[in-house]
C-alpha cells in the first residue's frame, strides 16, 4: 500500500513538472512561452475558444440539428426564408436573432465558420492556425531616413547564430539554460517609399540588439494571415460550363456552350453573346470629368445574382447584367492573393502570375481562392470588368494562408511593378486579412498615399468590427463588406466604421483551379471586394480620371445605391448601408434599348456598306506602257 502511494505521488509530481509553464528569464520574448503545435507553430492564447471543434458546433446546435451536418460540413435547413444561395440543401444558411443580427448555423468543407460567426481556422498538413505567431520570426520597421547600407544588416545578422532556449529539467524540477543553434537570417527587405524595413528569423539575443538600435522604429512578431473566403458547400462545376438561373436558384445548361471554346490560335474566348442571350446595346449620358459623355452599354444574361444586383437600383435578380461596353479595357488590376490559374479560358490570355512569395510552391494558384477572386474582377463569364488585365502576386499557400512578412513582400513587389508600369489606370485588390498589424497597415497606407494606388480590401469574415483587422482597419484602404441576395449583411461580414461599402459576397460562383473550365461557389468578403475592384476598373476604363485614390473611392460611394443594406443591429450605426452600383448614372430613364434584330440589321448594313465602298474604290489594273526608258506604271 505504501509502495503504491509513493508510486502515485511520483507520477503526480512528474506530471506537474512536465505540465508546468516555465517563466521566461528576464528579457526573453513572450513568444517563447506561448504554447505551440506539434510542428512548432505557436497558438495564440484563446485560440481554442475562438475555433471550436465540430463536436462543440454540434452541441451548440443540438443533437437533432447536428445530424443535418454532412461530411462536407454543409448544413441543410427546411426553412426557405433562411436560405440565400441557389441550393438551400447545399449552401450555407443563416437566421436572424432578436436584435436583427444574423446567426451563423453552417459550415463548409473548406474554410469553416463557427456558431458564433467566427471564421474557423483551416488547419492543414502543417498544423498551423490562423493568426498563429511564427516562432522566432519578426518584422522590423526602420525609422524614416534609415538605410540598409549604413545598417549593414545582413552582416550583423550573420554574426549572431545562437539563441537562448529555456527548458525544464525534469529530473530536478529546476531550470537550465541550453544553447541551440538557430541561424539568424533576413528573408525579406522592404522599401515602400515612405519607410523601409526587413523581416527574418532572429534569436532572442539578436532581437534585443535590434530593439535597442536607434534606427529601428518598431519590431513586430510575424503571424499568419489568411484568405477571407468560405466554402459555400456547393459541388464544383466543370465542363460543360453552366450558367446560374437566379430565378430558379439552381444550375441550368448554357445553350451557347459551344461559343465558349476558343478557336485554335485565337485569343478571343467567346463573344458577349455567349452567356445565354444575345448582347443588347445601350446608350446613356454621363458626366465624366465635367464633360457630358455618351456611354455605350452591353447587357447579357448574368451567370450569377451578384452581377445582376450591382447593375440594378431596385432588386430584381431575374434581370441581366448591364455594364459599360469598355468593360475595363486598358486597366491593370493587381490581385495579391494565392495566384491565378492563368490558363483558365475565362481569362482569355489576360491573366499573368507576376511573382511568388510562397516558398516550396509553384508560381500558379494551388488554393483556388486567387483564381476565384480574379474571375469576379475580370473574368469574361463571371467578371465585373470583362476586359481588364489581371496581374497576380502569390502570397498565400495551398491552404489559403501566408505569413505577414510574405504579404508585405507581395505589397512591396506590387508597388515596384506598378510604379514602373506606365499605364495610369491601376487597381489593387487584396482579399486577405489577419489580426491588427502595424507593418501591413503602414504598407497599404504607403501604397495609397505615396503611390496613388486605389486599394480595395475585404472587410473580414468574423462578423465583428472590421477596424480591428488588417488591412481592413486602414483608413486609406477601401474596405468592403459582404451582402446576400436579399440585400442583408452577410452572415460572415465584419461591420463598423471601417466598412466603406457593401457588395455581393454570398453564394458567388467564379473560376476555379480544378480545370481550365472549372467553377466553384464561395462565400465571404473575399468575394465582395473584387466586385468593387471590378467596378473601379469599369469607371477607369470609361475614361474617368482621378487625382487620387480618395477621389475614386468617393465616386464609388456617390454612385452607390444608398441605405439599401439591412440586417444591421442598433449597435452597427456607423456601418455603411450603401450597396455597390456599376454605372456612372442611372441609365433606366436615359437609355434606349435596341432590339436585337435591329442591332443585327444595323451591323449587316454597316458590313454591306464597307464591302460596297471597297468595291467602288478598288484599283484598276493599268497596262504597262511601252516606250522610252524610265516610263512607269501610272
Amino acid at each position: 500500500m505504501k509502495t503504491q502511494k509513493i508510486l502515485l505521488l511520483s507520477i503526480a509530481i512528474a506530471s506537474i513538472a512536465l505540465a508546468a509553464e516555465v517563466p521566461p528569464r528576464a528579457g526573453a520574448q513572450a513568444v517563447l512561452a506561448v504554447p505551440k503545435n506539434l510542428d512548432g507553430a505557436v497558438i495564440p492564447q484563446g485560440a481554442q475558444e475562438q475555433m471550436p471543434s465540430s463536436a462543440s458546433l454540434k452541441e451548440k446546435k443540438g443533437n437533432a440539428e447536428a445530424e443535418d451536418v454532412d461530411e462536407g460540413g454543409a448544413e441543410t435547413e427546411d426553412n426557405p426564408a433562411q436560405a440565400y444561395a441557389y441550393d438551400p440543401s447545399k449552401s450555407s444558411t443563416r437566421g436572424y436573432d432578436e436584435n436583427g443580427r444574423q446567426e451563423v448555423v453552417s459550415v463548409g468543407p473548406g474554410l469553416k465558420t463557427t456558431a458564433e460567426g467566427q471564421t474557423q481556422s483551416r488547419t492543414g498538413p502543417r498544423g498551423r492556425q490562423r493568426g498563429a505567431i511564427l516562432p522566432h520570426k519578426y518584422i522590423v520597421r526602420l525609422k524614416n531616413g534609415a538605410d540598409f547600407t549604413t545598417l549593414n544588416i545582413r552582416s550583423r545578422v550573420a554574426a549572431h547564430n545562437r539563441m537562448i532556449h529555456i527548458s525544464p529539467d525534469g529530473e530536478h524540477g529546476q531550470q537550465k539554460v541550453e544553447q541551440e543553434i538557430v541561424p539568424n537570417q533576413v528573408d525579406h527587405e522592404y522599401d515602400f517609399g515612405t519607410w523601409r524595413g526587413y523581416a527574418g528569423q532572429f534569436s532572442s539575443e539578436f532581437l534585443k540588439e535590434l530593439q535597442s538600435q536607434d534606427e529601428v522604429e518598431y519590431v513586430e512578431e510575424d503571424t499568419l494571415m489568411w484568405a477571407w473566403g468560405v466554402d459555400a458547400g456547393q459541388a464544383e462545376m466543370t465542363e460543360p460550363l453552366t450558367a446560374v438561373e437566379d430565378s430558379q436558384q439552381d444550375l441550368v445548361s448554357n445553350e451557347h456552350d459551344e461559343a465558349l471554346n476558343p478557336t485554335q490560335g485565337s485569343s478571343t474566348i467567346y463573344s458577349m453573346a455567349a452567356n445565354g442571350t444575345q448582347t443588347q446595346d445601350f446608350a446613356g449620358d454621363a458626366i465624366i470629368n465635367g464633360r457630358n459623355v455618351n456611354i455605350e452599354y452591353h447587357s447579357l444574361k448574368s451567370p450569377n445574382w451578384g452581377l445582376t444586383r450591382i447593375a440594378q437600383r431596385q432588386r430584381n435578380l431575374q434581370g441581366d447584367y448591364t455594364y459599360m461596353s469598355t468593360a475595363g479595357k486598358g486597366v491593370d488590376v493587381y490581385i495579391i492573393d494565392s495566384g491565378v490559374l492563368a490558363e483558365h479560358i475565362d481569362f482569355g490570355g489576360r491573366a499573368v502570375n507576376l511573382a511568388n512569395f510562397v516558398a516550396g510552391e509553384v508560381g500558379t494558384d494551388t488554393c483556388g481562392h486567387g483564381t476565384h477572386v480574379a474571375g469576379i474582377v475580370a473574368g469574361r463569364r463571371y467578371g465585373v470588368a470583362k476586359a481588364a488585365r489581371i496581374n497576380a502576386i502569390k502570397v498565400l499557400d495551398a491552404e489559403g494562408q501566408g505569413s505577414t512578412s510574405q504579404v508585405l513582400a507581395g505589397i512591396n513587389y506590387m508597388i515596384r511593378h506598378a510604379s514602373n508600369n506606365p499605364n495610369p489606370r491601376k487597381v489593387i485588390n487584396m482579399s486577405v486579412g489577419g489580426q491588427f498589424s502595424r507593418p501591413v497597415n503602414d504598407a497599404v497606407r504607403a501604397a495609397v498615399t505615396r503611390h496613388g494606388l486605389p486599394f480595395f480590401v475585404a472587410a473580414g469574415n468574423t462578423g465583428d468590427d472590421a477596424c480591428q483587422y488588417s488591412p481592413a482597419g486602414v483608413e486609406e484602404a477601401f474596405a468592403v463588406g459582404g451582402s446576400d441576395r436579399y440585400d442583408r449583411v452577410g452572415w460572415y461580414s465584419c461591420v463598423g466604421a471601417c466598412v466603406s461599402i457593401f457588395a455581393p459576397g454570398s453564394g458567388i460562383p467564379s473560376d476555379w483551379i480544378r480545370s481550365r473550365t472549372a467553377a466553384h461557389v464561395l462565400d465571404g468578403t473575399s468575394m465582395a471586394s473584387p466586385h468593387v475592384a471590378g467596378v473601379a476598373a469599369l469607371f477607369l476604363g470609361a475614361g474617368n480620371k482621378y487625382n487620387s485614390a480618395g477621389e475614386l473611392y468617393a465616386d464609388l460611394v456617390q454612385h452607390s445605391t444608398k441605405n439599401i443594406i439591412n440586417g444591421l443591429s442598433s449597435s452597427d450605426q456607423k456601418t455603411s448601408r450603401n450597396l455597390l452600383y456599376n454605372k456612372l448614372e442611372d441609365i433606366t430613364d436615359s437609355i434606349v434599348v435596341k432590339p436585337q434584330d435591329e442591332v443585327e440589321a444595323q451591323d449587316e448594313k454597316k458590313k454591306k456598306g464597307v464591302d460596297k465602298k471597297r468595291k467602288v474604290h478598288k484599283k484598276k489594273k493599268v497596262p504597262k506602257r511601252k516606250g522610252r526608258r524610265g516610263d512607269r506604271r501610272v
